[in-house]
């Protein structure tokens, strides 16, 4: 029986009952397919543009971009939706950081859409990524995480995360903190 006090909470394969703001709500988490790529394309923009606060490169090759890795990513490594009453309210992505075969090391990066900030989507997302690292045999998830970002910062210490540091920012003097969590 699930804790309703839980933040969140494993329940059928990829389902998860998360509590946000709004209360206890089920999401649901299925990998990612090639249909995927708009609402990929468009949550990343519109995630990119509020936390970077920059105009984002074109759609298009913002897509490409998504489609390449929707194509060539596969088993341990790939993206996965999340999803609120069959709507797409975010994503995750674990991709190989490392271009050998012995490396099982992933980068993570988690976009909610924002009429879903703040309902428990990325702790959802982001607990997802730690179990199927672990299920799937990747040994650490990267990530950076925007030092302003404190829900986020929150979230991934939570669930374990270790920071490695900091990252100086570049023109926009952005600082990111850089996490890892370990899985071996």
């Amino acid at each position: 029986m699930t804790d309703p006090s839980d933040t969140h909470a494993i329940l059928p394969k990829n389902e998860i009952t998360s509590k946000g703001s709004d209360g206890p709500q089920s999401i649901r988490i299925r990998r990612a397919t090639i249909a995927d790529l708009e609402i990929i394309t468009d949550i990343w923009c519109e995630g990119a543009q509020a936390g970077f606060g920059c105009a984002v490169p074109g759609r298009g090759s913002v897509a490409e971009f998504f489609r390449n890795h929707l194509e060539t990513e596969n088993g341990a490594f790939g993206y996965w939706i999340a999803e609120v009453d069959g709507q797409v309210v975010g994503w995750q992505s674990l991709l190989r950081t490392r271009p050998n075969p012995i490396s099982r090391w992933a980068h993570s990066s988690t976009y909610v859409s924002s009429h879903h900030k703040a309902k428990g989507v990325g702790t959802a997302l982001i607990a997802f990524a730690n179990a199927h690292a672990r299920e799937s045999g990747i040994s650490h998830i990267e990530g950076f995480v925007l030092a302003s970002n404190i829900a986020v910062t929150r979230i991934v210490e939570s669930l374990g995360w270790q920071s490695l540091g900091i990252v100086p920012g570049d023109d926009r003097e952005e600082v990111f903190w850089v996490y890892v969590a370990n899985h071996d």
